[in-house]
């Protein structure tokens, strides 16, 4: 190193103190927003995909045992999912979580609206046994429910954590 330069400090903390273990890097703000834009967009996204899912891999719904287990494996999907990036993504899970239920539930809407009202238009179709009024009860009672679980879980995370967390 030449004489007329300054001396360099050790990595980012531009100190010349040697430590015994690396110091934690303060979050930036463009980190702290992008993580959060990661963590809705793939909330979102997950929601849609555990409630999309079953319902085009789970061929004809005829009785109402079809439609209850595919809409139950959906649900459970999507609890799971929900409540996972509630848990590690905090806020930003848990409304990515809730605002992919729209989508969601807007499909399992058409879909169901289809099984149902398709019987007419083509000879020989047999009708499914459930009602049409379950094309919109079953995304709405199931989004519904979902979010308002999340949310208690949610409040639960955040009254569990020490007040010095939380103003991180």
């Amino acid at each position: 190193m030449p004489e007329n330069e300054p001396e360099r400090g050790f990595g980012f903390l531009d100190t010349d103190e040697v430590l015994d273990r690396p110091s934690r890097r303060a979050a930036s703000f463009d980190r702290t927003i992008g993580g959060g834009c990661f963590a809705f967009t793939g909330a979102s996204l997950a929601q849609f995909a555990c409630l999309a899912i079953p319902y085009l891999a789970g061929g004809r719904l005829q009785t109402f045992d079809d439609l209850y287990r595919v809409a139950g494996i959906g649900a459970l999907l999507a609890l799971l999912a929900g409540f996972i990036f509630t848990h590690f993504a905090r806020l930003a899970g848990l409304v990515g979580s809730i605002a992919g239920l729209l989508p969601a539930s807007v499909f399992v809407y058409l879909y169901l609206w289809h099984e149902i009202t398709q019987a007419p238009l083509i000879e020989g179709y047999q009708p499914p046994e459930f009602p049409a009024t379950y094309a919109w009860a079953v995304p709405l009672i199931s989004s519904c429910a979902s979010g308002l679980i999340w949310l208690g879980y949610y409040w639960a995370l955040s009254k569990m954590e020490p007040s010095s967390e939380r103003q991180a």
